[in-house]
């Protein structure tokens, strides 16, 4: 089986707009024609096309479920990892957001809830590690997800380095945003899962 993890493309957040509800952030101009260009690298069609219930996966995945319409399209709970509460996040842009999101980190707690609305990292990579292991029994040869970027480093963590305990699973997902960077409509490739 070969799985693409693609990360959607530029979103409103990543161009640095103002955003309040994660799930329904949109992609940038840029980032409609990075979903056109992505889908035209597609010759043949996937087997399955998996999206998440935010709107910028669907976004980017749209030209490509335009492209091969009889494939068929399943949404998953593979949406980013919400750490930061949205009501305490409301109307701010990311770089607005910073000082919560290193605190957030610097507290490196597993179990820990931001406030209404956010999930603690094994929350996040319990829900991940459940889809991986639905992927697994699927029989289709080729299957594209769009996701993001936290999912992306986090799967690719786990089956590099194994299932690591949660506070050692945390430090390396964290240490790996910086030294392995995925790009906005970056495509990661995982042969015979």
């Amino acid at each position: 089986m070969k799985i693409l993890l693609i990360r959607h493309a530029e979103s409103e957040a990543n161009a640095g707009l103002r955003t309040s509800d994660p799930a329904a952030i949109s992609l940038t101009e840029k980032g409609i024609v990075q979903a056109i260009k992505l889908a035209e690298q597609f010759s043949e069609a996937p087997d399955l096309i998996i999206t998440t219930t935010y709107l910028r996966t669907r976004q980017t995945a749209q030209p490509l479920i335009d492209k091969f319409p009889s494939v068929p399209v399943e949404v998953w709970p593979l949406h980013e990892f919400t750490f930061l509460s949205p009501s305490m996040c409301q109307n701010t842009t990311a770089m607005e957001r910073v000082p919560m999101v290193k605190e957030y980190w610097d507290r490196c707690d597993p179990f820990f809830v931001h406030g209404e609305g956010a999930e603690s990292f094994d929350q996040f990579s319990t829900r991940v590690k459940v889809a991986w292991e639905k992927l697994k029994v699927l029989r289709h040869s080729s299957i594209t997800i769009f996701t993001h970027g936290q999912v992306m480093r986090f799967l690719k963590q786990y089956l590099e380095e194994g299932d690591l305990h949660i506070g050692d699973a945390m430090q390396h997902l964290e240490k790996n945003k910086l030294t392995r960077p995925i790009q906005n409509a970056e495509i990661i490739v995982f042969q015979k899962i």
